[in-house]
């Protein structure tokens, strides 16, 4: 059970006894068993077996899922601070280029008051 949790696997596992005690189930339930049947109930092993190959590809999903949200989640931070930079980037462009405006309409006026010949 374990082994399976550590390769990250999946694996539906169905405990099948014919004298389990509930101590013993509850552990193995702790350890990874998915569920455990009792010989005498075999009629019920087929039901167990579908269900736990329903809820694999659930748990299956649910974690497709929540990689692509984790994914999706990161692209949306890097936007973000592009989105940032731009707008810093935008900001010191506006501070430089205000000076420098100034500079040129006095210098574009001295150039209109001088002489042709000067």
């Amino acid at each position: 059970m374990n082994i399976s949790r550590k390769s990250g696997l999946d694996l539906p596992f169905i405990i099948l006894s014919g004298n389990i005690g509930e101590e013993i189930a509850v552990g193995a339930m702790k350890a990874g068993a998915h569920d455990y049947i009792m010989k005498d109930r075999l009629a019920t092993l087929v039901a167990a077996v579908e269900r736990e190959l329903r809820e694999a590809v659930v748990r299956r999903e649910l974690k497709k899922s929540e990689a692509q949200l984790k994914l999706a989640q990161a692209e949306k931070i890097h936007m973000a601070r592009l989105s940032s930079i731009g707008e810093l980037a935008a900001g010191v462009a506006h501070e430089i280029n205000n000076p420098i405006n100034g500079i040129i309409n006095y210098a574009q006026l001295l150039v209109n008051k001088l002489d042709k010949e000067s």
